[in-house]
């Protein structure tokens, strides 16, 4: 095994940098609680200007997921940018009797700017 060439300073530093740089990377995800945001958004989401009177929170619930979710995995990205993205995985993982996109974009929308919020409030 050959010797390790640089500083014990050097080599500390970039120990420390990729522990903190892989920290950094999982706070965005550990951010967002998806239990709390479930709940709140179960809580609130008829008094939503979109909600329809006898929709319950399990139609819009694929959407809110796909919102809270898609900020967290295209941080960096607006809502507009990111919409194509969130909308295929949305797709992905609606129930076969979930409405269409259209019909729930408020949803993502509203949980999207939620946690956008929340983490402009901790800067």
């Amino acid at each position: 095994m050959p010797p390790l060439s640089g500083t014990p300073g050097a080599l500390i530093g970039a120990t420390v940098g990729t522990l903190t740089g892989g920290l950094a990377g999982n706070s965005a995800a550990e951010a967002v609680n998806h239990t709390a945001e479930e709940l709140f958004w179960r809580e609130t989401s008829v008094q939503e200007p979109y909600y329809v009177n006898g929709r319950n929170f399990e139609y819009y619930a694929p959407g809110f997921r796909a919102g809270w979710e898609g900020r967290v995995r295209h941080d960096g990205r607006s809502f507009d940018a990111a919409e194509p993205d969130l909308k295929a995985a949305y797709k992905l993982t609606k129930g076969e009797l979930a409405p269409d996109w259209q019909d729930v974009r408020p949803a993502p929308r509203a949980a999207w700017d939620r946690v956008d919020r929340g983490w402009k409030g901790k800067l």
